[in-house]
């Protein structure tokens, strides 16, 4: 494999102006979908705690129908 060898002269004129940009906005692509994310976990937070809830009272139920006096 050959491999040209490093030269200095383009390190030194490259334009590290386009590197930052595109740096940047993946950075700001990567937050956005942390945030999107972190929204659908929260939202799959919130439906679990409403059906535990919706269990939670269910079995109140049942067990307060099981206290009633039988017919």
């Amino acid at each position: 494999m050959n491999l040209p060898a490093p030269s200095s002269d383009l390190d030194e004129t490259h334009d590290t102006s386009a590197d930052h940009e595109r740096l940047a906005i993946a950075i700001a692509e990567r937050r956005q979908l942390a945030r999107m994310l972190a929204a659908s976990l929260d939202e799959l937070r919130n439906t679990v705690d409403r059906r535990h809830a919706g269990v939670d009272a269910f079995k109140s139920l049942e067990l307060a129908h099981a206290k009633l006096p039988s017919r």
